[in-house]
């Protein structure tokens, strides 16, 4: 269900970007740092970009989505816990879930963590994202425009069923983070809390966080800041934010393509001027609906 938007007040000179975390309303401190309105206010593309004085609403990703996963996972109620039932047998059984809304390019950089509660039978559990259209039957990374990294024997997959070996295998306890780095578009996973290094480079598009499970009794949750990351996120992200103002020029590419259309995660052809007074906060009113006992 599409989440109302709720207006308030704030002065521009702090040009955050805000999120409305559903129930626990915690905004992660990173997000209050993005560079877009602050470094860039006297640029001639930010001029262009703001061109009326109201701000348009970006929504964040803040649960999963019964309607947008194959009909083998089961979604707790939380919209956060997703639980494999299917017979897991062979690939054709894979079976993925969606977040209700894309990482927003105009974040710099985004972030999220997934905790393995129960790898199940085979531990087959990907991790990452992909466009909107990107199968559902299939784990992240192995259909077209998707990226993975998977937890049975540790390798990444960008739009290919043939992987790339890249990190440590992930299993029961565990917790898995991902971050896209819009500036450089680069994409880097985290598990307990480390940086285990780039997983992709050229990433683009309008990405939605996605996990993909395989074999029975497999349980993941999703963390989409509702809860304090394993990964210190607030320090990784300053210091990308610091490089970013010493480099002009990737700076001004991460604009043009916001400028652009990059991500449609909000309308890019007039947002607000550079001196609005107010931002828009995103509110979810309704949970998932409860799974239903088998």
């Amino acid at each position: 269900m599409t989440p109302k938007c709720k207006f308030v007040s704030f002065p521009f000179s702090f040009f955050f970007l805000f999120l409305y975390e559903m129930a626990s309303k915690v905004l992660q401190n990173y997000l209050n740092n993005i560079p877009i309105g602050k470094y860039n206010l006297n640029k001639t593309s930010i001029g262009e970009y703001n061109k009326k004085k109201e701000f348009q609403p970006i929504c964040v990703p803040t649960v999963l989505i019964k309607d947008d996963a194959e009909t083998w996972l089961d979604v707790c109620s939380n919209g956060l816990k997703v639980v494999y039932n299917g017979p897991g047998r062979t690939n054709v059984h894979a079976a993925a879930i969606r977040a209700n809304y894309p990482m927003p390019i105009e974040a710099g950089l985004y972030y999220f963590e997934v905790d393995i509660i129960d790898k199940g039978e085979f531990g087959y559990i990907g991790v990452g994202f992909g466009e909107p259209n990107v199968s559902i039957n299939r784990l992240p990374g192995w259909d077209y425009k998707s990226f993975g990294y998977h937890g049975d024997d540790g390798m990444k997959f960008s739009s290919s069923g043939v992987g790339v070996s890249y990190g440590p295998l992930f299993t029961t306890g565990d917790t898995i983070g991902v971050g896209i780095n819009f500036f450089n578009r680069t994409a880097f996973y985290t598990k307990n809390g480390i940086h285990i290094g780039t997983a992709f480079e050229n990433v683009e598009g309008n990405l939605y966080p996605m996990i993909g499970l395989r074999s029975r009794g497999e349980i993941v949750e999703a963390n989409f800041g509702r809860r304090p990351f394993k990964f210190d996120i607030d320090y990784y992200a300053q210091s990308i934010f610091d490089e970013i103002k010493e480099n002009e020029v990737l700076e001004q590419e991460w604009v043009d393509r916001i400028i652009g259309g990059d991500n449609n995660n909000v309308d890019n052809e007039e947002i607000s001027s550079t001196d609005f007074d107010s931002l828009y906060l995103e509110e979810d009113e309704e949970d998932a609906e409860e799974d239903e006992d088998e």
